[in-house]
This record gives C-alpha cells, structure tokens and sequence, in this order.
C-alpha cells in the first residue's frame, strides 16, 4: 500500500507522518524564519491541506510527501509574506527556489521510477530465472540468438527468439501491475 492509500484508509497514520516529516521540514523551511511558532503553524496547515486532498479520489501524489509538504509551506510562507518567491539562499548557494523544487522533484520522480524498476527487476529474477538469464544474454551481454539456443538448452535460434518475446512481454505485464 502507498501512503497516499494509507493516508486515505488510515486516520492514525497522519500522527506518524507528522512526526515522521516534522524535523525535515522545518530544517528546510529554517532558511526563511526561525520562528518555530510560525513554522509549526505551517506545518500544521500543510498536515491539514494533505488531508483535505487525500479524501479527493481524483487527487494523486507525483512526489514525495515530505516535498509536498515543503512546497506547501513555502508557498505559504511567501503568500503571507505578500511576494513570490525569488531569490534565496539554498544550501549556502543563492538559487531560483522554483528552479531548485523542479530539481528536487524531478530527482524523486526518476529515483521512484528506478526504484520501482529495481523492485520488478528483483521480483523478475526470483520468479522467472530462466527468462532473467535470457534477456540479460540477449540485452546487456549482446548474444546472438544462436549462441543463446546453444547455451540455454532451446532447439534452435527462433526458439530462442520466442522465448524472448515472450520473456519481455511477462516483464512488460510486472511493470505495468507494479503501477
């Protein structure tokens, strides 16, 4: 079960991932004031504004929750302020922090992917070892499919073939049932 599931099924889980995100987050949002008043009240709203969308079906979760949270403190932040965001100081370095967010959630966007990728990987390989070892012939060693037949046992080359197809196509179904 993801933690959108979990935060739409279980009431309790929202005391754990507040605590679980809190000191994260405010590490973050320290940067702008270190008014921990201030910052848990945002937080706090943030909290609140995750649960209101988590009751909508129709809403879905691109990025992690702890940068859910931190975008909408931030934006918080500036729209109390009475600006938009500019210029900040970002690990020592100014940036653009809308620039530095899209980075960030660009970068948890491609680590869920090759994460969910290794999980259907390693799943692959303990279910369907055969196969594992014939695509990883054919694709990442660049056999031919003759030397494939010989090697694994099939009759001939197509057969080795046919088996790849359907190999990939298995591969395929893990993928898209993982989603």
């Amino acid at each position: 079960m993801n933690e959108l599931e979990e935060l739409r099924t279980n009431h309790h889980y929202y005391a754990s991932l507040y605590r679980q995100h809190r000191v994260v987050v405010f590490q973050h949002l320290k940067q702008f004031t270190k008014d921990e008043a201030y910052l848990a009240d945002l937080y706090q709203d943030a909290i609140i504004v995750l649960f209101e969308k988590a009751k909508d079906p129709e809403f879905t979760l691109t990025c992690s929750i702890r940068t859910y949270l931190i975008a909408i403190c931030r934006n918080q932040i500036f729209k109390r302020a009475g600006r938009t965001p500019e210029i900040v100081n970002i690990e020592g370095e100014r940036t653009n922090y809308n620039d530095w967010l899209t980075d960030q959630l660009e970068m948890e966007r491609k680590k869920s992917q090759l994460d969910k990728l290794d999980s259907v990987l390693n799943h692959f390989e303990s279910m369907a070892q055969k196969c594992y070892e014939l695509l990883y012939r054919f694709f990442y060693m660049r056999e031919s499919f003759d030397i494939i037949a010989k090697v694994m046992g099939y009759t001939n080359a197509d057969n080795a073939k046919n088996q790849k197809a359907r190999c990939q196509k298995k591969l395929r179904e893990l993928y898209l049932e993982e989603k």
